[in-house]
């Protein structure tokens, strides 16, 4: 009986060692493209359309790796614990300043308007994604006409992403607060 218990124990730790072996594999190439952009963003002069075609296909290639894995992880019900939740949230964190610098770095090339004037620069172009990804708008820089499409398509994502990541941290907080409620240990100890 005892070897049983043993086999299924080993089981269990194999497959997490997995699962934490594919969470890091992700974590090194989702914070490989957020450094291209962070790179394209703030530190050349010119962004060409060849930059800003590899980035997207990096980005693209990392939100479907990530929806993959969350639907598989859901399906097998992965997420039961605190922690993995709490490293799913994470993860969308990261994503989220991933598509916000994408965005930005394709405003950088296609331009946004700022007073008036035709703007380029780093930080307009990181303000405008990100007001424009909370849908926020306040109407101070626009889209260039190029770029319009763009940033409607930046709206309705970052809509879509942000019920979603709400919803994930709602989540978390109430697996939280019914844990110190009955007074057991969480689920991630």
């Amino acid at each position: 009986m005892d070897w049983i218990v043993l086999r299924c124990a080993l089981c269990r730790v194999a497959g997490s060692i997995k699962e934490i072996f594919w969470l890091i594999a992700y974590v090194v190439f989702a914070g490989s493209v957020v450094l291209k952009s962070i790179t394209w963003l703030f530190f050349a002069e010119l962004v060409t359309k060849t930059a800003v075609q590899e980035l997207w296909g990096a980005s693209i290639s990392i939100g479907i790796v990530f929806t993959i894995w969350l639907w598989l992880g859901i399906a097998k019900n992965l997420f039961r614990p605190m922690m993995a939740k709490l490293m799913v949230a994470l993860l969308m964190v990261g994503l989220l300043c991933n598509w916000i610098m994408a965005y930005a770095v394709v405003y950088r090339y296609l331009g946004v308007i700022d007073d008036g004037s035709d703007a380029r620069g780093t930080i307009t172009c990181l303000y405008f994604s990100i007001v424009t990804w909370t849908t926020l708008g306040y109407g101070d820089v626009r889209p260039s006409i190029d770029a319009r499409l763009i940033a409607a398509s930046e709206a309705l994502f970052g809509y879509i992403w942000m019920a979603a990541f709400i919803g994930m941290f709602a989540e978390l907080l109430r697996q939280l607060a019914s844990g110190i409620r009955s007074g057991l240990p969480n689920e991630a100890e």
